[in-house]
């Protein structure tokens, strides 16, 4: 199993939410933990690392559930468009307006725990990625979903549905997100 600290995880977060995707895209910061962790969350090396951790992020924050929570990540790291280049300080304001809180409040109590969830969602992809074996390339749509968002798909849908239900209704997921990938082309970022 990967070995992957938590602690160095959210120290990166934070570092990352203060740079923004510009520190990220430039390279000018270093962030091991958080490129080791999409190293194996993703099952893959390609590409540059900078793109690979941003679609580590941009996963973990979709996946954390609290809509609320998700505005708050999306402003605060610079995820929306537009936002990318914001300050610092202006990306906080704008998540801390998410909870209606004053932007130093935010930083002191709310963006801890936004970290937290974070840093839980980051390993919990990794894990996922570790603990289920390979797919068969060809059940995979793997020009629109990476192999552990496969995954992932496969666990929500097996939960949500009776065990007779659950591969007809992963295999209706997975065709709606290839047709519609298939019809307006991969999104770049």
């Amino acid at each position: 199993m990967t070995s992957i600290d938590p602690s160095r995880v959210m120290e990166e977060l934070q570092t990352l939410r203060r740079v923004g995707l510009p520190g990220l895209r430039l390279g000018g910061h270093g962030f091991p933990a958080l490129l080791a962790a999409a190293h194996a969350a993703q099952g893959s090396t390609d590409g540059p690392d900078g793109a690979q951790i941003e679609k580590l992020l941009r996963t973990a924050v979709s996946g954390l559930g609290d809509p609320q929570l998700q505005r708050a990540a999306n402003h605060g790291f610079g995820l929306d468009p537009g936002q990318s280049h914001a300050r610092s300080m202006d990306r906080r304001k704008a998540a801390a307006a998410t909870y209606r809180v004053s932007a130093e409040r935010f930083r002191k109590v709310q963006e801890p725990l936004l970290l937290q969830e974070l840093t839980g969602r980051i390993l919990e992809a990794v894990r996922l990625r570790e603990e289920t074996p390979d797919v068969d390339e060809e059940e995979t749509p793997s020009d629109c979903l990476g192999p552990w968002e496969t995954r992932l798909a496969q666990g929500i849908a097996s939960s949500l549905v009776s065990d007779g239900q659950a591969e007809e209704a992963l295999k209706s997921v997975l065709a709606r997100a290839t047709s519609r990938v298939g019809s307006s082309g991969p999104e770049a970022d």
